[in-house]
């Protein structure tokens, strides 16, 4: 099975350009070698070091080309996918009677040691690591759940619960963050929004919505907007529930 890390994988041009390099050689006439008085007597050796060059650099570059094909990275299956086991998880929520207030997709790239961004018409669409967040009420009770996504099995599992009494809320805000953290690319920083419940216990702190990395590859303002709308109504919802 592969991992969602393939969605990201780049056409390999290096490669092309090795194979057109032995096809190249492969083509190429050296008969003139044989006008040549001190490269006479080598042309046989000459002919056969040029096919054995071609033949390698062929031979090296055409698997690398057909596993591009083979896994091709179809940013529509990606979609597809995410927007299947968003709808499972949602489904699943909406089983336990509660009332879904807000939903969020959340990119936390400091969760992995690799993390992926494409754009889609300019706009950062698809990401890993992914992870799906829902708020629902149920008898005074608000829940927060956390999943991590896979993408490419279409499947996810719990990484985070939370409840906490609606009595015992003191407040609910936005919060914001840099988180520095080391990954496979070198040291990065991301500027992550929160949702802040600080209740009676403690504070339960969601990280929902990550600015600065997401912003290096294309512009988030869409993203931006869908994501303060969900956080507005989410906040207006539950101050209105503490007042």
């Amino acid at each position: 099975m592969h991992s969602d890390k393939y969605f990201f994988q780049k056409f390999p041009i290096g490669s092309v350009i090795t194979l057109l390099v032995g096809i190249f050689l492969f083509l190429v006439n050296l008969s003139f070698v044989e006008q040549i008085k001190y490269l006479r007597e080598y042309n046989y050796l000459v002919h056969f070091a040029k096919n054995s060059i071609a033949f390698v650099l062929i031979v090296y570059s055409i698997p690398f080309i057909l596993m591009y094909f083979i896994k091709f990275p179809n940013k529509k299956k990606f979609e597809m996918n995410l927007e299947e086991v968003k709808k499972n998880f949602l489904d699943n929520i909406k089983s336990k009677d509660g009332k879904l207030i807000a939903d969020f997709v959340s990119f936390r790239p400091w969760m992995n040691q690799e993390f992926y961004v494409k754009s889609v018409k300019g706009i950062p669409k698809i990401f890993i690591p992914i992870y799906l967040v829902s708020f629902t009420i149920k008898n005074d009770i608000l829940y927060i759940i956390e999943a991590e996504v896979s993408i490419n099995s279409k499947d996810y599992r719990i990484s985070g619960y939370y409840l906490v009494h609606l009595s015992n809320i003191v407040s609910a805000n936005l919060s914001q963050d840099r988180i520095f953290f080391p990954s496979l690319m070198g040291d990065a920083v991301a500027k992550v929004n929160f949702i802040e419940i600080i209740h009676s216990s403690g504070t339960i702190k969601i990280p929902i919505f990550e600015e600065e990395l997401l912003s290096n590859y294309g512009n988030i303002s869409p993203l931006r907007e869908e994501y303060s709308l969900k956080v507005m109504t989410l906040l207006k919802y539950l101050n209105k529930e503490l007042l």
